[in-house]
């Protein structure tokens, strides 16, 4: 296969772990109805973007923030996943291009950041305008972002594995 089709094959491949992501956040974890959702979706992108640079998980952030905001409901908060999401890719692609090495704990901590910028921030703005409790903090937002560093833990691995396709270690 020639160098193209490997990097097709690539995109193909990243793009299933971006649905994969939003199937484990909205059927997985919706129909459990624990009351507790992670956000999966800034976990996958980090993980995608620690491998893949600023250029290309600005592209996936930018893919996987559309997915999200299309298995919401249509609000502010779908535009928020878009943009959230594209920064998400383009910001942790840039730190691990310049300060720090690709590894599952880079990966964690970047993923621990995306959660916090996306699904902490609406917290706050939830909070704050007084659509959910303050107690929704212990009782929503920490385990969920437990949960989601959890899952980290299986998202670095899938994109490690595709980033070694067709001989590029990233």
């Amino acid at each position: 296969m020639s160098n193209k089709m490997f990097t097709r094959l690539k995109m193909a491949l990243y793009v299933l772990i971006l649905i994969l992501a939003e199937l484990i956040q909205t059927s997985v974890f919706g129909s459990l109805r624990l009351g507790i959702i992670p956000c999966v979706m800034p976990v996958a992108v980090s993980c995608i973007s620690v491998r893949e640079g600023a250029e290309n998980g600005g592209i996936f952030g930018l893919a996987g923030g559309c997915l999200w905001a299309w298995s919401t409901h249509l609000s502010y908060y779908g535009a928020w996943c878009i943009v959230a999401m594209t920064a998400v890719g383009v910001l942790a692609g840039l730190v691990v291009e310049r300060f720090l090495l690709q590894g599952i704990k880079t990966a964690l901590t970047i993923s621990a950041g995306a959660v916090i910028l996306t699904d902490g921030l609406y917290t706050l703005f939830s909070l704050f305008s007084r659509i959910a409790p303050f107690y929704s903090i212990f009782t929503t937002f920490l385990p969920g972002a437990v949960i989601s560093m959890i899952l980290c833990l299986l998202f670095y691995p899938l994109t490690l594995a595709v980033s070694r396709i067709g001989g590029s270690h990233g």
